[in-house]
């Protein structure tokens, strides 16, 4: 399937690999994925967050994810190519998914936001420090851009 990307993903995707790739890990997770979408100011994601939950929970759950990225095992010397986990590849087809449920053209970053928040891992960070999945999910809806 040839998936089509909005610029927006696409510059998601590739800081994804990017850091995965910095941090010397073999496999694309979700969590590389996440702390682009996060650390981007003008992102959906952080803007939902904070409307949902609150910049201090904003705060905490970059703290969270940083400390699980450094736990993820590490390839001496860097590997020159990152491969998408299991994990990564099913929250990308969810997200396809959703996009043809949607009839939307392209896969925009508040369906991909949808998918990530529906992995597993990225669920128990969020509920580590407090952050709610549906209430993200809510204030997604008020965020995104129509």
């Amino acid at each position: 399937m040839n998936a089509k990307f909005t610029q927006v993903v696409e510059k998601y995707l590739s800081e994804a690999a990017g850091l995965a790739q910095e941090e010397q890990h073999q496999q694309l997770q979700p969590l590389h994925l996440a702390i682009p979408m996060l650390e981007d100011p003008a992102g959906i994601f952080k803007q939902a967050v904070i409307k949902a939950s609150g910049q201090d929970a904003y705060a905490g759950l970059m703290r969270t994810l940083r400390k699980r990225l450094v736990r993820l095992p590490r390839i001496d010397p860097a590997p020159d190519d990152v491969f998408p986990s299991k994990d990564f590849s099913a929250m990308l087809k969810k997200a396809q998914k959703l996009q043809r449920d949607r009839g939307d053209t392209y896969l925009g970053a508040d369906t991909l936001l949808l998918a990530l928040l529906g992995d597993s891992e990225i669920g128990q960070l969020l509920g580590e420090v407090g952050i709610v999945r549906n209430a993200v999910e809510t204030a997604l809806k008020e965020v995104r851009p129509q």
